[in-house]
């Protein structure tokens, strides 16, 4: 266990965390949201496109983290729109991994996730089971691009890879969108900051159960 340790990723996840809280605490007693609300509703189609740009952005770049701004979404945009903006953003995001992955190969994975982790889940690349790429895609969320990076590498098809990754992305933005609105959102930051943190938790237990899985596959692979 002392070998344990957070990849970059959730690293920046939580401090982005506790960045975006704070920042829109000190927001919020300084000048309130109102202000913010009538420039992004009065310019609704830069807001929105600045959003889904980013949501795209930060599911093809790695180090980039995108569940923290999700409250803003759907504090700005309702939960229909934020969830449709985002599922768009995540689709296309996702298709961009892969077929970057699929067409210049390992050189530019390992560049966008680095030696270190792409050594650890480089094993993946062999999933070209539909049923097996299910279910490393529903239990490493937390890994989203790092696992849509090694698909485009596997022989598993773009039909499949898609359509998987549509349904079960599907599910953890609806989800996770409803928790974030039966709290209160940012207009409850006790309840929001309670949310956001379970959810930091349950990213710290997804890379703990990670490390474990890996070394137990590296052991498994050093005896044969």
């Amino acid at each position: 266990m002392r070998h344990l340790h957070l990849h970059t990723k959730q690293v920046i996840f939580i401090l982005a965390l506790l960045f975006t809280v704070l920042f829109l605490s000190a927001v919020g007693k300084q000048v309130g949201y109102a202000p913010i609300v009538e420039f992004m509703q009065a310019n609704p189609v830069l807001g929105m496109s600045v959003y889904f740009i980013y949501v795209i952005l930060s599911t093809v770049i790695i180090t980039l983290p995108v569940v923290p701004v999700w409250p803003v979404a759907l504090y700005l945009y309702g939960f229909t729109t934020g969830v449709i903006l985002t599922m768009a953003g995540t689709y296309i995001g996702a298709s961009i991994c892969f077929l970057l992955a699929r067409k210049y190969g390992r050189k530019l994975v390992i560049k966008m996730m680095g030696k270190h982790l792409f050594s650890e889940v480089e094993h993946l690349v062999h999933i070209d089971n539909p049923k097996t790429f299910f279910l490393v895609r529903l239990f490493g969320n937390n890994y989203f691009d790092t696992i849509s990076y090694i698909a485009g590498l596997s022989s598993l098809s773009y039909k499949s890879y898609i359509a998987i990754t549509g349904f079960v992305s599907t599910l953890w933005i609806i989800g996770l969108f409803y928790l974030i609105q039966r709290a209160g959102g940012i207009e409850n930051l006790r309840s929001f900051l309670t949310i956001m943190t379970g959810y930091a938790v349950l990213i710290l237990i997804g890379t703990i159960a990670w490390e474990i899985y890996h070394k137990r596959h590296k052991k498994k692979k050093r005896k044969k």
